[in-house]
């Protein structure tokens, strides 16, 4: 019996500790969501919506994030998209990256985008998503380019940079040979090397102007 006893406090303690960090997790969502000049208020439910998903997996302060952008104001969608992100990623412990990376307005403009950010943040390489990033900002305005570069990151084959930099080949033949000049025994993971023998590359976020406006 007193085992049962103990075994039934555990529980109420444990019980109470869970539902007290719940309550003050949706507290806060009406915390980062209040007044009548936040653009984020009419997110409130979703973001009890993501806490309430993300409480058994998680951290649910990183649905909090998703209202308090790092990056500048984030359109509807993107704090949308941000809020469906965090309960899938915080599965691996990534849903930091669901606000820091995968709608971060100046290299995400839309929910679409976002989207293939997420698919490259949840899988098993890179290990690093920072690499993740590396392929937003490095291939900015072609879309279709950006998700060769995250293939040839979820592939765990070759460096980011690399990845990266023949991604920004702007004619997609030639985009497709470069990657197979990477797996070549001579020029074997080297990305810029081969980007060079394939002529022009995409203009990157620190440049003036797109090559290929590609925004879908």
């Amino acid at each position: 019996m007193r085992v049962l006893l103990a075994l039934a406090h555990v529980w109420i303690f444990c019980f109470s500790y869970v539902y007290s960090d719940m309550h003050w997790a949706n507290a806060m969502c009406g915390t980062v969501t209040s007044g009548s000049d936040n653009p984020y208020g009419k997110h409130e439910s979703m973001c009890h919506a993501c806490v309430d998903a993300t409480m058994s997996v998680g951290d649910p302060t990183r649905c909090h994030q998703c209202l308090r952008p790092t990056h500048g104001h984030m359109p509807d969608d993107l704090v949308g998209a941000c809020l469906s992100c965090v309960p899938t990623a915080e599965t691996k412990k990534r849903g930091w990256a669901c606000s820091q990376y995968c709608t971060h307005h100046g290299i995400i403009q839309n929910g679409a985008q976002a989207l293939d950010c997420q698919g490259c943040l949840m899988s098993d390489h890179p290990v690093d998503k920072w690499s993740c990033h590396v392929c937003m900002e490095q291939v900015v305005f072609n879309m279709t380019a950006r998700r060769d570069c995250f293939k040839c990151l979820q592939a765990g084959v070759h460096n980011m940079y690399h990845c990266a930099a023949c991604s920004r080949v702007v004619d997609p033949v030639k985009r497709a040979e470069c990657f197979v000049c990477m797996d070549k025994k001579e020029t074997y993971g080297d990305g810029k090397t081969c980007a060079a023998q394939f002529g022009v590359v995409e203009w990157s976020a620190n440049d003036k102007a797109p090559a290929v406006n590609d925004n879908s």
